[in-house]
């Protein structure tokens, strides 16, 4: 029996000794060796597109701006290559330097500036995009989920958008590519309205950047979702499906015979809506610029440029933004006072009642009523701002636009006063008295 422990106790300790190795081999490595080799191994997989990659990009953890194409080519001394469709130049490029960290796993960040990538995390960007201070408040660093040489999927540490990567085909140009998406885009911007009718229930969606807001009437009220997507050079690519009814749709394809998306299945097609111009001119925000005004509007402009230079209210002060519209359901006046030496501002609005008289005629005045900030200002001396749009007795206008589908100008001019002219622009303008 003792012989028997003896050799049953030797047989075991050979056997941990056999497995001591294979145990040494697994675990061996500390967290730090195992940590780089998985970052060395990502640095492979992102340097070894030869055409680098195609990132489908979207700002703002709401997907508030839809998605952008965004072209990139790492390389191992790591420097990074971008080129998007968030600028006009489908040729312009910017090279800048990344990295890749251990930050909750391996994480991929645009370290230094990069003129195009970091338009959507810049809080002032200089394309005018998005709140002031806060810009599209996307990501320029991400948690790497996976990785391999078909798919990188990433996750923004800030927004937590799904960021996917696939490599761009080394036989299709950056620039080709990037002009596919500007063209079918400015082929298809012509209308921002559309309807959808499916199993008998009819669809109003509107268009801004790209999300696309769809209505619909439910129970007696309308019910509206917001849906983003991504422009691909022949479909509308959502990052979450369409829903409409008991159907979901992870694209619409682009008709060019038509000039309208529809279904790929076929179950519809959109029809283009064109709204009446003063349903338009009230529905979006239109900013102004003190050059576009007439004679008569640019007296009024002139009393409030004056208070920004002696008011002791306004000290260090200067008009950001003036637009007249409709932003957060409030139609009317919308404003921001910058404080220049603090870099912030100001925002406020002072609201408008209006009436429409066929598809160009709007009648408007002024409410008598506001937000805070937007009262602090009337009784500063901005109700001069409101006389050129009505103020105690109501003016009506002709409203004309560059394009009736969907405008980017719209000019109001007083019917009974010619000289009372105000034009406005769906970009925005930022400091209207310098332009």
């Amino acid at each position: 029996m003792k012989r028997f422990l003896y050799i049953l106790t030797a047989v075991c300790m050979c056997c941990l000794t056999a497995c001591t190795p294979e145990e040494d081999e697994i675990f061996g490595q500390t967290s730090a060796q195992r940590v780089n080799e998985k970052i060395a191994e990502n640095l492979e997989i992102l340097t070894g597109a030869a055409n680098g990659w195609l990132m489908e990009y979207y700002p703002s953890s709401a997907q508030s701006y839809g998605g952008y194409n965004v072209l990139v080519k790492f390389t191992e001394d790591g420097h990074a290559t971008v080129a998007a469709d968030i600028v006009n130049s489908p040729a312009a490029t910017s090279t800048s330097t990344f990295r890749l960290k251990e930050q909750a796993g391996p994480t991929l960040t645009f370290d230094t500036l990069n003129e195009i990538f970091h338009i959507f995390s810049d809080p002032n960007n200089s394309l005018g995009i998005g709140n002031v201070g806060l810009g599209m408040e996307g990501d320029f660093e991400f948690n790497i989920m996976s990785a391999t040489s078909e798919e990188v999927v990433m996750r923004g540490t800030k927004t937590e958008n799904t960021i996917v990567m696939t490599p761009m085909p080394e036989d299709v140009s950056w620039e080709s590519y990037l002009t596919q998406i500007q063209q079918i885009e400015t082929a298809s911007n012509e209308y921002s309205l559309y309807k959808i009718t499916l199993d008998g229930v009819e669809y109003s969606l509107s268009r801004t950047y790209r999300t696309l807001s769809v209505t619909h009437v439910e129970d007696g009220e309308n019910v509206t979702e917001t849906f983003s997507y991504i422009q691909t050079p022949d479909s509308w690519k959502f990052y979450s499906p369409l829903t409409l009814g008991d159907k979901t749709f992870g694209e619409l394809i682009y008709d060019e015979s038509t000039g309208c998306y529809g279904a790929p299945d076929g179950a519809f097609v959109m029809e283009n809506v064109v709204p009446p111009l003063n349903q338009a001119f009230v529905e979006g925000l239109w900013y102004v610029a003190y050059s576009r005004l007439g004679s008569y509007t640019q007296l009024y402009f002139d009393q409030v440029k004056d208070l920004y230079a002696t008011d002791p209210n306004l000290t260090g002060e200067q008009l950001y933004f003036l637009a007249m519209g409709t932003d957060g359901g409030y139609f009317g006046v919308h404003f921001g006072s910058a404080v220049m030496a603090a870099g912030s501002y100001y925002a406020g609005k002072l609201y408008y009642n209006y009436l429409f008289e066929g598809d160009d005629v709007i009648t408007m005045q002024f409410a008598m009523s506001g937000d805070s900030n937007g009262i602090f200002y009337h009784n500063v001396g901005f109700d001069y701002l409101l006389m050129p749009f009505g103020y105690s007795s109501p003016v009506t206008f002709k409203v004309t636009a560059d394009n009736a589908g969907s405008p980017t100008v719209i000019t109001l001019t007083d019917q009974d006063n010619p000289s009372n002219v105000i034009t406005l622009t769906k970009e925005p303008v930022y400091f209207p008295f310098e332009y």
